[in-house]
């Protein structure tokens, strides 16, 4: 996706898309020259409907109802000069869900600041415009405004912006709107995430295409006035909040914490710790401003403890996932495989950006004695699904020489109720596209896996990862997946022969000389529990080889242990039966 700026457009529809996306006045608020000052931020609340009998959403309603009391009985000195809810009002965007909200939040004293989240409609839905003309006076899903020295700017989220057109409209509208306020410095409200926070389920699950994730951040730290881009979406309590936040380029990327249950990051700061009905839940920011200087604590519904972010965070690099930046596809290859036997840690090889907790680590991924040793333990949350981390290296291929695939591994234990690794091989043709593509896994309860796979097709291809996708490619004859019978601490050699799998794999019209590049992957996963399970996953390999040598007789194209691997594993008549959720018939 690239060159949005060089679409061609009569100049007068140009300004049409982007008119239609944010052509708005910059918008008033009552006191707005004082330079001290602080407000609130309340993002996810998720509001169902008044008369819902779901439990979870009775939950979350009472939250916004306390919410509410809460800041109007705040001191005077404490009066929110606004409240800026980050996106996702509600939990389905259904009229009644807005209908509760409304006659929830109009109780505020406090003016609201409206974010249009992935959940609060797409297309030209007209719900969000109306709740935030009640609430607000104004229409506007790309707006901002000034308030003491600082220039607010509100953004609406990705379903927003679901044309090649409207994605242009909406860099030039905040390129322009950033390069005009240089004087000023600049916070931005936006739902989505722009830098990973730690969570393979939420790889996919942000700006895409990535080449327009890429571009939005590169607009947001373009002229160096962004100090703080404040995002929602994630469901994070506090500690995870604070642990997420990155620095990239001077700008601080702030997680905000968020009423609803968080993702399973798997830990809290105590003194947070509520057993009760609003336990791991509840979570809202709080921001004082006096003049240019911020300050930033993290709090709970009705819940007395305060904790302070610190003034700056850790900077987010290349180094920490280069594909945060750039999917595979479009990565330069090394020209051999390098380090293939560990002896210089993980240099030469890519890993997942993964959340660190304090105690009990949910990923360790190391290079430790001429091995990588990857272990995973889940940690709690919702979005109880799966999680994965893994090693990976992208290599310059030459289909005119033999391609053998070696590892050498041993699994260490696995949870009985959902744990696996696999190995993976995804090829990239010269024009760019994703080709032939060979999975080897094992594991328990692999029907349970749902993240993973969508998580690999967006850092394969920068595209959103969809749950079919293998189901589609083995239906399609460019996927060929095995599950591995391999046992627990049995060392064990694994040999491809890629150049007849590829082949095997390739259209008609294409050869292996039509391929350019292929990323050599190998991780595990677990899945998630809600109350702290801890399901487990481990995985040593001792080495990674892809040699040249012409084998001195002809074996099946692939080999476990020295012996051709049966030709029944593979995954074909119940395609993704095995590994991930099957499609419904």
């Amino acid at each position: 996706m690239k060159g949005f700026f060089s679409i061609s457009l009569p100049i007068w529809l140009f300004f049409a898309f982007a008119c239609s996306i944010a052509c708005a006045a910059e918008i008033e608020f009552d006191g707005a020259k004082q330079e001290k000052f602080m407000f609130l931020i309340n993002s996810d609340p998720q509001m169902g409907e008044a008369d819902s009998k779901n439990k979870g959403i009775q939950v979350i309603n009472q939250l916004l109802r306390e919410f509410v009391q809460e800041t109007n009985e705040r001191d005077k000195s404490e009066t929110p000069a606004f409240v800026a809810w980050n996106g996702d009002l509600v939990w389905m965007p259904y009229p009644k869900a807005f209908a509760n909200f409304e006659s929830i939040v109009e109780n505020l004293t406090a003016p609201s600041v409206l974010v249009h989240g992935n959940h609060d409609g797409k297309k030209n839905d007209p719900q969000f415009l109306d709740l935030q003309q009640h609430l607000s006076g104004y229409r506007h899903l790309n707006y901002a405004f000034d308030y003491g020295k600082w220039h607010f700017v509100v953004i609406a989220s990705q379903p927003k912006y679901d044309s090649p057109e409207k994605k242009a409209a909406i860099l030039a509208w905040l390129d322009q709107e950033l390069k005009t306020h240089q004087d000023k410095p600049v916070m931005l409200f936006m739902h989505y995430h722009l830098l990973p926070v730690g969570l393979s389920q939420m790889e996919y699950y942000s700006y895409t295409p990535a080449a327009f994730r890429k571009q939005m951040l590169d607009t947001v730290t373009r002229y160096g006035n962004v100090k703080y881009v404040f995002s929602g979406h994630v469901h994070s309590g506090v500690k995870s909040s604070v642990k997420a936040s990155r620095e990239y380029k001077g700008t601080r990327f702030v997680v905000v914490p968020t009423p609803v249950m968080q993702r399973p990051f798997g830990e809290e700061y105590p003194e947070f710790s509520d057993p009760g009905t609003y336990d791991k839940r509840g979570f809202y920011l709080e921001v004082y401003v006096d003049g240019e200087n911020v300050q930033m604590i993290g709090r709970k519904i009705r819940h007395p403890a305060r904790k302070e972010f610190p003034e700056k965070f850790k900077a987010f690099t290349l180094d920490d996932d280069p594909r945060s930046f750039l999917p595979e596809s479009q990565q330069l290859p090394n020209k051999e495989l390098l380090n293939g036997g560990f002896g210089d840690g993980l240099s030469g090889w890519q890993h997942s950006y993964r959340y660190r907790k304090d105690k009990k680590p949910m990923f360790v991924n190391k290079g430790v004695k001429g091995a990588n040793y990857l272990r995973q333990v889940s940690g709690y949350g919702s979005w109880n699904f799966d999680e994965y981390e893994e090693t990976s290296q992208v290599i310059k291929w030459n289909g005119n020489r033999p391609n053998t695939l070696s590892y050498f591994f041993r699994l260490g234990p696995l949870s009985a109720l959902g744990a696996g690794g696999y190995i993976r091989v995804f090829s990239y043709l010269k024009n760019g596209q994703l080709g032939p593509v060979v999975l080897f896994h094992w594991g328990t309860k692999e029907n349970k896996v749902v993240h993973m796979p969508q998580s690999w097709f967006y850092n394969a291809t920068g595209e959103r990862g969809y749950r079919n996708w293998v189901d589609e490619r083995i239906d399609g004859h460019s996927l060929a997946s095995y599950a591995l019978p391999v046992k627990i601490a049995k060392a064990t050699q694994f040999d491809v022969d890629l150049n007849a799998i590829f082949t095997e794999l390739l259209p008609d019209s294409l050869s292996l000389d039509d391929i350019e590049k292929v990323a050599v992957a190998h991780g595990i996963w677990t899945r998630v529990s809600l109350t702290g399970h801890p399901y487990h996953s481990q995985l040593t390999v001792d080495a990674v080889r892809l040699s040249h040598d012409k084998a001195d007789q002809p074996w099946q194209a692939i080999r476990m242990n020295g012996k051709p691997i049966d030709p029944s594993l593979r995954d074909k008549e119940t395609p993704y039966a095995k590994f991930g959720r099957a499609r419904k018939k």
